[in-house]
């Protein structure tokens, strides 16, 4: 009777623990900055992570290559239903056309998410 009644609490009651999953997304195909003097940087572009899933989001880093860099909201845990945000800049040390993504490594399928493409010249 108790096995019965666990497993009847676990399907109704708490589904995120007994194998719902998160679902990581991002805002935004891809971020512009366009021209940008040496030295200086960008105003920030601000990417939306949600976790549209059933299930917590663990968050084991967010990451940009250099010449960009980012600040975000997000923390280590994302709760079903909520988002975060990722603030991006760009500060080129020298000229030229950078390329980048955004790389987020967490517990979602299909981890590292790192769809989002920067582009900069």
């Amino acid at each position: 009777m108790n096995k019965y009644l666990a497993v009847v609490v676990c399907g109704v009651f708490f589904l995120a623990a007994c194998g719902g999953s998160p679902t990581a997304s991002l805002s935004v195909p891809s971020v512009s900055f366009g021209d940008q003097a040496v030295g200086t940087a960008s105003v920030a572009k601000a990417i939306t992570l949600s976790n549209t899933g059933s299930a917590e989001l663990s968050i084991v880093g967010i990451a940009v290559p250099a010449p960009f860099t980012e600040i975000n909201t997000c923390g280590s845990r994302l709760a079903a239903g909520a988002t975060c945000t990722i603030n991006v800049t760009f500060a080129p040390a020298t000229q030229g056309y950078f390329t980048s993504s955004v790389s987020i490594t967490d517990n979602a399928e299909g981890s590292p998410l790192g769809r989002k493409e920067i582009f900069s010249t």
